[in-house]
């Protein structure tokens, strides 16, 4: 758009000045609140006992890594989990052995548990809590934008029949 310049800032001024509103929702779900806690104690506990065990780190921190992105999803838990079941029970397998009784039987049989539940969600706190807005709020999908944290694998997100965008 070379030589446009003032055509691209008039059309940013409009954009920025036409009124807008910014709502930000927290959505709760408590298994996947216990289950950030306990993987916040595992790395706590990895990072402190096992620190020179390599193979213990990096297996740890693709595990969390993994169940942590389950807060940003918008796949139902059971899918989720369904999908990332390998690595899931890579780290289980690895972590069953005998030098790490304590740590297993400590840390890693309650996110076994809290998995196990999540597993048989067929919801997703995310698009629940994005229907229930749409649906008091009376969103239209032309003008409302839904900002996430992380970037979103896709650009539109269908909640109640409509596509909104995603940012």
């Amino acid at each position: 758009m070379l030589g446009h310049r003032r055509a691209d800032l008039g059309l940013a001024n409009k954009f920025y000045s036409s009124p807008v509103k910014v709502e930000f929702i927290q959505v709760e779900e408590d298994q996947i609140g216990k289950l950030i806690q306990a993987l916040k104690d595992l790395k706590y506990e990895v990072k402190t006992y096992y620190e020179h065990d390599q193979l213990l780190l990096e297996e740890t921190e693709a595990f969390i890594q993994a169940c942590r992105s389950v807060v940003g999803t918008i796949n139902k838990y059971s899918t989720y989990f369904r999908e990332n079941n390998e690595l899931i029970v890579k780290y289980f397998t690895l972590t069953k052995r005998r030098i790490y009784a304590d740590l297993f039987k400590n840390n890693i049989e309650p996110i076994i548990d809290l998995i196990k539940t999540l597993r048989k969600k067929q919801n997703n706190s995310y698009v629940e809590t994005l229907l229930k807005l749409v649906t008091e709020k009376h969103l239209s999908s032309e003008n409302t934008y839904i900002l996430t944290k992380k970037k979103p694998s896709d650009e539109l997100i269908e909640v109640n029949g409509l596509k909104y965008k995603l940012m």
